[in-house]
């Protein structure tokens, strides 16, 4: 019976979603698409999110661990500040182009800030 909390489902799990993100990432990122592309990154980009809390929560006592030890405290904090600096330099540094509008790819969007819009006063 499948439980939740068992750890034998959750690595193959977020292997699949992994490859799955990873594979639509950087079909987005070439400007290759196909329809759904986008959907189908975001929703297993989120399973792969939940996923990935689930998997820390399950494996807590060994991922503190590696925070205890000298050796790999140091390692790991080396590891920890390296990801954080990446992500600012990305966030920050690299301008966007315009890849952040993804309405035309969503079926509702737009509709709401044209049902919202204040019509003019004559």
């Amino acid at each position: 019976m499948f439980k939740p909390t068992q750890k034998s489902w959750l690595s193959p799990f977020l292997m699949i979603t992994y490859i799955a993100t990873s594979i639509t990432g950087v079909l987005m990122l070439f400007h290759i698409k196909f329809p759904g592309l986008y959907p189908v990154h975001e929703w297993v980009g989120l399973a792969f999110v939940i996923a990935g809390i689930i998997h820390i929560v399950l494996n807590w006592k060994m991922f503190a661990s590696y925070f205890s030890k000298l050796n790999l405290r140091a390692n790991a904090t080396y590891g920890t500040v390296i990801a954080l600096v990446l992500v600012v330099v990305i966030a920050f540094a690299i301008p966007s182009n315009g890849h952040g509008d993804h309405s035309k790819y969503h079926a509702n969007a737009g509709s709401t800030s044209q049902s919202l819009a204040i019509p003019k006063q004559s």
